[in-house]
């Protein structure tokens, strides 16, 4: 569910060392800082999360979950995956593009308090990325 909701909300996400009895954790990039050192997640997570049964938040509505798995599945960390789809046949229709998020979607990213003024703090910047 994390890691679905930070690709959703744009972040790129790899796995991360275990930690405690977690086998593996995991790490948000920004997309300037990815691919990085980490190893982002690629076919095996998305062909696991496109099988699972619980793709979705709970609160997503049913008429915004294709949308949501469309941005899942074209998210930036996976297009080399597009590249290598099969084509399709001749007569299928192109496919279409997801509307834009308008404000107050549910997949639109939550307005964010910060004791900083103009908003939420930038994401973090690592030395050397």
């Amino acid at each position: 569910a994390v890691r679905v909701a930070l690709l959703a909300s744009g972040w790129h996400v790899a796995r991360g060392v275990a930690a405690g009895v977690k086998t593996e954790t995991t790490i948000a990039l920004t997309p300037a800082a990815a691919p990085g050192p980490w190893p982002l997640l690629g076919p095996s997570w998305l062909s696991r999360w496109a099988r699972s049964h619980v793709q979705f938040p709970d609160s997503l509505p049913e008429e915004a979950r294709e949308a949501f798995a469309r941005r899942i599945r074209h998210h930036p960390q996976f297009a080399a995956l597009a590249e290598t789809e099969p084509a399709k046949p001749p007569h299928s229709p192109p496919p279409r593009a997801a509307p834009p998020l308008r404000q107050g979607s549910p997949l639109a990213a939550a307005p964010t308090k910060s004791s900083r003024r103009g908003g939420a703090p930038p994401p973090p910047r690592w030395p050397g990325y």
